[in-house]
């Protein structure tokens, strides 16, 4: 498979602070625990006004599990659509890597959340729906895309939509494969486990078509 594509340099510049503010939030929840992890403080450590707090965060406790308050970052998804290849599973992988992995694969952000659901299990539900809302959006982007897609042009709006549900599961399932080849604390970059994990679906897939 080919490189994932990159973000744009907005999309860098967004995630790296959507990055700061999530670690500084987990970070003062398991330090003086949530009920005093205050906006206030948490804008303070992130060297943030708390408006710019708000811009990316609806609450503190979103800000602790990293739930951006704009949802989907669609900026990155129309950076995607507007560079997308002939080759759609290189596509979705790259959707998903940068929509959902992004912002939390680096940094020790991953281990972070870890500790942080651990001794809050009360926001996993939260969390959990956060991912579910963000697949579903994800899927009608998939869908969008597969319109245009030859393979997929005489499907209906339903086929497509079924497809694009697939391939979102399979780069997602590949997503995971490769977080646990990615160690907690190691320096190396995510993204090239990722690459790896889809060159294998990708094979897997053609051994057993």
């Amino acid at each position: 498979m080919n490189d994932l594509a990159e973000p744009g340099l907005r999309e860098r510049k967004r995630a790296a602070t959507f990055r700061t503010i999530h670690a500084a939030a987990a970070e003062l929840a398991l330090e003086v625990g949530l009920e005093h992890a205050t906006v206030d403080a948490i804008s303070d450590r992130a060297n943030v006004s708390s408006r710019t707090f708000f811009n990316y965060f609806a609450s503190k406790e979103d800000a602790v599990l990293g739930i951006d308050s704009a949802g989907i970052d669609e900026a990155a998804i129309e950076h995607l659509s507007n560079h997308r290849t002939d080759d759609v599973l290189h596509d979705v992988a790259s959707l998903v890597y940068s929509v959902i992995a992004e912002t939390s694969v680096v940094d020790g952000i991953r281990e972070l959340r870890k500790l942080v659901l651990e001794r809050y299990p009360q926001l996993l539900t939260r969390q959990i729906l956060r991912v579910s809302a963000m697949e579903d959006r994800l899927s009608l982007v998939v869908a969008e895309w597969l319109g245009t897609a030859p393979r997929f042009a005489n499907d209906t709006d339903e086929q497509r939509q079924e497809a694009a549900q697939i391939l979102l599961s399979v780069c997602l399932s590949a997503m995971r494969v490769a977080m646990k080849k990615w160690p907690l604390g190691s320096s190396s970059d995510p993204r090239d486990n990722y690459t790896r994990a889809v060159d294998l679906l990708r094979t897997v897939m053609e051994r057993v078509s």
